[in-house]
């Protein structure tokens, strides 16, 4: 079985094609080793958001607001919303993320991302050399 952070990928990137049914299996594989997984229950929540099923969703966990882990996830949750104020949100959860751990390398590969297409290369030449050191 592969580790969960990639069933959580491959789960975004179903979501992100729009494959609701699909993301959903990728996150409950997750769910089913570990009910407790922050970035699954965020991936099913954004699943149950999809489907329209708003009181269904796992979102309204409590969640520490220092868990880098938890931040990535619901930056991904609010990028994926293509709106500018879903983007602006996203992105600070990503940098609140990467201030807590300069190493997370999901906040890494989002900034950079990010920074990318808003033309901020330099930014993104700093994130590399992070995620390098």
């Amino acid at each position: 079985m592969h580790e969960p952070s990639t069933w959580v990928g491959k789960g975004q990137l179903l979501l992100a094609k729009g494959e609701i049914e699909q993301a959903f299996n990728a996150f409950k594989i997750v769910l089913d080793g570990d009910y407790h997984n922050v970035p699954a229950l965020l991936g099913q929540a954004c699943v149950q958001f999809n489907r329209g099923r708003y009181s269904d969703s796992p979102y309204l966990y409590e969640l520490d607001p220092e868990n880098v882990e938890a931040l990535v996830a619901l930056g991904i949750v609010d990028l994926q919303t293509n709106e500018a104020a879903g983007i602006r949100n996203g992105m600070e959860k990503m940098q609140r993320a990467f201030k807590i751990y300069p190493y997370s390398s999901m906040a890494l590969n989002h900034l950079a991302d990010h920074f990318i297409f808003t033309g901020r290369h330099f930014l993104v030449e700093q994130l590399t050399e992070t995620a390098l050191a």
